[in-house]
């Protein structure tokens, strides 16, 4: 679905581009899953095209969780689209979801900062090693770090040796998944930055947390 053509698109681009829009057309209309998924709606008696095929309704109010700052410039808002901001659900609190988790955010005076790329971002070798010997050498002695760490077994030799000279190797906790909600972890007054990959739901909760009062404008002066 993504191209990641440069925007405002240069003319010499814009052949790709037309050549990616027919590609995603035909995929959408003669892809197999496409076909499958009509077939399933067909067999449970769901009529008419799937929502995502059918999204814009002139008859309904519509809250999109975005600010104009953050989006491509709209050249025609409709009147029935509302961008509100972010939308997120109130997460557990970690000391709920994750009381080991909590206690070392806890002891974490002098902050900590939360480090996630995304559930689907895919580490090698280079990539760890040079995040971590960055986050090793560019922070304060006395801050911590939360990574969670995608295949964090696979990279045990490269941690290993980035942190053989880490006076605080305590201070780093790498992990391959977390229990608590990261919005929860976020919400944690010892967390004093976050680092993620750009996506919606991180830069919503982000926000969410650096801005409880729902003014978002600070955001985008973070970007």
């Amino acid at each position: 679905m993504s191209s990641a053509l440069p925007f405002p698109i240069p003319w010499y681009l814009i052949p790709l581009n037309i050549y990616l829009t027919i590609r995603l057309i035909l995929s959408v209309a003669f892809g197999p899953h496409n076909k499958s998924l009509a077939a399933g709606r067909k067999a449970h008696g769901l009529p008419g095209k799937p929502p995502l095929a059918d999204l814009w309704h002139t008859n309904i109010t519509y809250i999109c969780p975005s600010i104009p700052e953050t989006d491509y410039p709209l050249i025609y808002s409709p009147p029935d689209l509302h961008l509100c901001g972010p939308i997120t659900v109130d997460p557990i609190p970690v000391a709920t979801a994750d009381p080991e988790l909590s206690k070392w955010l806890d002891e974490s005076k002098d902050g900590v900062v939360y480090v996630s790329l995304g559930t689907y971002f895919k580490y090698n070798n280079d990539d760890v090693r040079n995040m971590l010997g960055g986050l090793v050498q560019g922070l304060p002695a006395r801050v911590r770090v939360l990574w969670k760490l995608n295949g964090k077994d696979r990279f045990k030799a490269i941690i290993d040796g980035v942190l053989k000279e880490e006076k605080n190797p305590e201070r780093f906790m790498l992990v391959d998944w977390l229990e608590a909600d990261p919005a929860g972890v976020l919400e944690h007054s010892n967390v004093v930055c976050s680092v993620h990959h750009g996506g919606a739901n991180s830069f919503f909760e982000t926000c969410r947390c650096a801005h409880p009062c729902a003014d978002y404008s600070g955001c985008i002066d973070g970007i």
